[in-house]
């Protein structure tokens, strides 16, 4: 009977030690791999700009069905960073238009298909 509680005495503070060790070392590491994986994605898309046919923002918004040279390069290249990335699937979105009072507004993120 002492020898039961003995153990329990000694024992329920030890597993409720690990539990909380583990339960912190768990949100830590998930808090890492997502600052890590945000990271990735900026540095993925920052490369992916930088490297397209007229890469200005302005030049892609314009873009028409017209420009059919232009978005067949782009779409080449960005089948090349998809491969290259492993990525399935690219967006490529319009920014959202100013409001009158100068400044970006708006929730989301609006954008058009190519």
């Amino acid at each position: 009977m002492i020898r039961n509680k003995l153990i329990f005495a000694y024992l329920a503070p030890m597993v409720l030690l690990l539990l909380l060790g583990g339960l912190l070392i768990y949100v830590r590491a998930e808090t890492l791999l997502e600052e890590e994986l945000g990271q990735r994605l900026i540095s993925v898309a920052e490369a992916t700009v930088g490297g397209l046919p007229g890469s200005d923002p302005r030049r892609l918004a314009q873009l028409t069905a017209e420009d059919t040279t232009t978005i067949g390069r782009m779409r080449d290249k960005l089948d090349s960073v998809q491969q290259v990335t492993g990525v399935r699937r690219i967006f490529i979105l319009n920014p959202p238009a100013p409001e009158p009072g100068g400044h970006a507004g708006g929730r989301g993120v609006r954008g058009q298909a190519l």
